[in-house]
């Protein structure tokens, strides 16, 4: 698995408040991550995070074992108590989003204390979950939470519909704009995904993220073919999950306006 060493390397030696005398990695590390109500990209790092230091718990504020094909019935999964309500049921992780505006109270009430480091995965609200005093805490950061600065309008017409309702959710996102900004300051490290994402964190949270770490890559599974001489292609492929908050350029990534671009996927 390409990159992993890097991560272990960010995560371990990334902080500054671990007494230098202790060899290794913390005794008792927790694990926060958004949403386990899928199996995406970001569920995928969390797999190498849960490999990386077994036995470690993972905060969610949803779980859905079927929605994430079961990769993480083994672990220790502590959901928030929004799964919990009885109005959620057993389909809350397929209308999940209807909760946004109780997200930020409910991740800073993770009990996090007894742990040496706090490793957050985070694409949304998991970076504001509360580490207790002088316990450092790690954010690996896929992205600022998207829905709330890149395209508002678009996320709150497509889930929340009807005038009246958009109306109090734009209301609500401003509010959660303040919150996220001030989340963002709450890691000890916090670790960009990408060039691209660093870029957005600093204009974003103006914040200067502490290190660019590409997540790691299977690379038995995926490779690229042929060489570096070998002719370029005048077509691209794309293949991805859909949903508002995450549209698809086609021209993305392409230097040739004319290069023909293939697109595979669905919405959630």
């Amino acid at each position: 698995m390409h990159g992993v060493s890097r991560l272990e390397d960010t995560v371990n030696g990334g902080n500054g408040h671990r007494d230098s005398r202790r060899a290794g990695p913390p005794s008792r590390i927790a694990i926060a991550h958004d949403f386990l109500v899928q199996y995406g990209g970001a569920e995928r790092v969390l797999e190498v995070f849960c490999e990386m230091f077994p036995g470690s718990p993972v905060f969610s504020l949803f779980y859905d074992e079927g929605r994430t094909r079961g990769r993480f019935r083994s672990q220790d999964v502590r959901t928030s108590f929004l799964s919990h309500l009885p109005v959620a049921g057993s389909r809350i992780g397929h209308h999940h989003h209807l909760f946004f505006w109780s997200f930020p109270k409910a991740v800073e009430r993770f009990d996090l204390s007894g742990f040496d480091l706090v490793l957050s995965s985070s694409a949304s609200y998991s970076k504001g979950v509360v580490a207790p005093r002088n316990v450092p805490h790690v954010c690996y950061c896929y992205t600022p939470t998207r829905y709330l600065w890149e395209d508002v309008r678009k996320y709150v017409n497509g889930f929340l519909a009807s005038p009246p309702a958009t109306a109090v959710g734009e209301t609500i996102f401003r509010i959660m704009r303040r919150w996220d900004r001030k989340a963002a300051l709450r890691p000890t490290k916090l670790v960009a995904v990408s060039s691209y994402i660093a870029g957005r964190i600093r204009e974003i949270y103006a914040r200067q993220p502490d290190a660019v770490v590409f997540p790691p890559v299977d690379t038995h599974t995926y490779s690229v073919n042929g060489t570096p001489s070998a002719p370029a292609s005048d077509a691209s492929a794309n293949a991805s999950r859909r949903w508002p908050a995450r549209p698809w350029n086609s021209s993305a990534g392409s230097t040739r306006p004319s290069c023909r671009a293939s697109t595979a996927g669905r919405g959630l």
